[in-house]
């Protein structure tokens, strides 16, 4: 026997954003810049979940099974934190940096269907996602 399995989650929001971005300049071609956003977020989460026998075996015999729903009164927020060192060249016409940025997602990327009524092994919700990583770039402005 054998099965396919497919699950989604999909949301729409809009909300507002407020940021504070700065930048300390400790040697004359070397400075040290930083942002902290915050955004409030209002809007529906919709989680789908399905299950198709596709054996040869089990595909004519056992039906297809689909759970769906949506939260229509989902708000939820996204913090993000940005840190990089630059070092300038050429007057200010090219930077190049090296950071290190954050964002987690928090309400807004609950699965709404990873534990569905009658779920006989329950998983630990999950409410928040957590990007992170490494960053490196070159600017150049002529």
């Amino acid at each position: 026997m054998s099965y396919r399995a497919d699950k989604a989650g999909k949301g729409e929001m809009i909300g507002v954003r407020a940021a504070v971005r700065g930048s300390w300049r400790f040697a004359r071609a070397f400075s040290l810049d930083a942002s902290l956003g915050f955004s409030f977020l209002d809007g529906e989460i919709t989680g789908s979940s399905s299950l198709t026998p596709s054996g040869s075996s089990n595909s004519a015999t056992t039906p297809s099974s689909l759970a769906q729903i949506t939260d229509d009164s989902r708000s939820g927020t996204i913090q993000d934190l940005d840190l990089t060192v630059s070092w300038r060249a050429v007057g200010e016409a090219v930077r190049v940096w090296v950071g290190w940025e954050q964002q987690v997602w928090d309400g807004i990327t609950t699965d709404l269907v990873r534990n569905f009524p009658g779920t006989v092994a329950p998983l630990r919700d999950r409410d928040s996602v957590v990007f992170s990583g490494y960053k490196i770039g070159v600017f150049v402005s002529f």
